[in-house]
């Protein structure tokens, strides 16, 4: 009677180590819900990155048959008041995205910066921004 009393003693778990295990796969759970939320974010302020680039690279191809006298002169203007049709070629996939072109100055060769800025998935303020350099005869 004795002996079989023993064996089923030590059969299945005690309170403490259930609570224990349950405790480990809770952490590794949040850890692993941790990483997959940061690569969520991660994602999309990369695929907002590539449309942002995107949108700079459209509006440069514009400035590029665009003539130099219609592009700005030492002051930074909003690239929808330069062209009507902006939302033609650039996505406006963007949160609260803004497209501004800086012109250098210069009666020949201009530098001209496009920067394209919007809200990021955190709230945070993002822009990318290219420049390049406009001539009187190109266009």
């Amino acid at each position: 009677m004795r002996k079989a009393r023993q064996i089923r003693n030590k059969c299945g778990f005690t309170l403490v180590e259930v609570i224990v295990s349950l405790a480990l796969l809770v952490i590794t759970s949040a850890g692993a819900l941790y990483a997959i939320h940061m690569a969520n974010i991660l994602s999309i302020e990369a695929k907002e990155m590539t449309i942002a680039m995107n949108d700079a690279r459209s509006v440069l191809e514009q400035v590029k048959i665009t003539g130099l006298s219609s592009l700005p002169n030492n002051t930074t203007v909003n690239a929808s008041t330069l062209w009507a049709n902006l939302a033609t070629f650039i996505s406006n996939n963007l949160a609260s995205e803004q497209v501004q072109i800086t012109g250098g100055s210069g009666a020949s060769l201009r530098q001209i910066t496009v920067t394209v800025s919007w809200i990021g998935p955190r709230n945070r303020a993002k822009s990318v921004q290219f420049t390049t350099l406009k001539s009187l005869f190109n266009g």
